[in-house]
């Protein structure tokens, strides 16, 4: 992917992404791809993409949009200007920001609204995190499992270089709610519950059933990182290579 501030100055939203469609839907899916950032490329305002549905349900995901549990859901696996990562997740027990406990009541603590827009992806950010490094090639498998229709069985896991980087299923992390994010570590950490674990669908027809590589970059965003002082090139290049997609965990190669 090679997005340029040229491009963006004309066209403000862009999206290089190569998509592959499962010939059918599955219920987990391990997505082993590498990858490299050259340069000071700054991370995109979305990246990589992992899409479910039901038979109908063509869409690989709708900003500010909740699904309905029979119909899809969908997440991003985000790079972060930290050179950490996070997942982005859209799905129909979503949380809104506008309220401290997700909700959207006006009458909440710590109301934010009214908004026409008051749900954006849920924000998961595992702790612990070491820097992506630049120019140079390395290896992300990412792991999602749907639940079973009334349960909160359904799982996110990302791997970086073999090493499991973080995992969100019934029990783990621990950490806190606290209006549209899970926070595990950090400024607004408390120890508060054990992760619930994803309840992504209440219809089995609804699996996964597309992945795709992309580099969705906005020029506002890209603007607001130059003015935080974050150095931001013409050309913002994104490489990859040996992508595979399998129901078993695949790994990085030996060599």
């Amino acid at each position: 992917a090679n997005v340029t501030r040229t491009m963006l100055a004309s066209q403000q939203y862009i999206s290089a992404q190569a998509r592959f469609k499962f010939p059918e839907r599955e219920e987990q899916m391990y997505w082993r791809f590498y990858t490299q950032y050259v340069g000071d490329t700054a991370v995109p305002h979305h990246w990589v993409r992992v899409a479910a549905g039901n038979p109908g349900f063509d869409s690989d995901g709708l900003a500010a949009v909740v699904p309905s549990g029979n119909e899809g859901f969908w997440f991003d696996l985000d790079a972060k200007d930290n050179g950490a990562f996070s997942f982005y997740v859209y799905w129909h027990e979503m949380r809104s920001w506008e309220c401290n406990d997700g909700s959207t009541d006006p009458n909440c603590a710590g109301y934010n609204g009214p908004s026409s827009t008051p749900y954006y992806g849920n924000n998961f950010n595992p702790a612990d995190q070491s820097a992506f490094p630049r120019d140079q090639w390395f290896c992300v498998e990412i792991f999602a499992k749907a639940n079973t229709p009334g349960s909160y069985d359904g799982e996110l896991a990302v791997y970086v270089d073999d090493q499991l980087v973080g995992e969100y299923r019934t029990g783990t992390p621990r950490g806190r709610w606290l209006r549209d994010s899970f926070y595990s570590h950090g400024q607004y950490f408390q120890d508060d519950q054990a992760f619930e674990g994803f309840n992504f669908r209440t219809d089995p027809q609804v699996g996964l059933k597309a992945v795709t590589l992309d580099a969705y970059y906005e020029k506002g965003t890209l603007d607001a990182k130059e003015q935080r002082g974050i150095t931001v090139p013409e050309a913002q290049v994104t490489r990859y290579d040996d992508v595979v997609v399998a129901r078993s965990r695949i790994g990085c190669r030996s060599n």
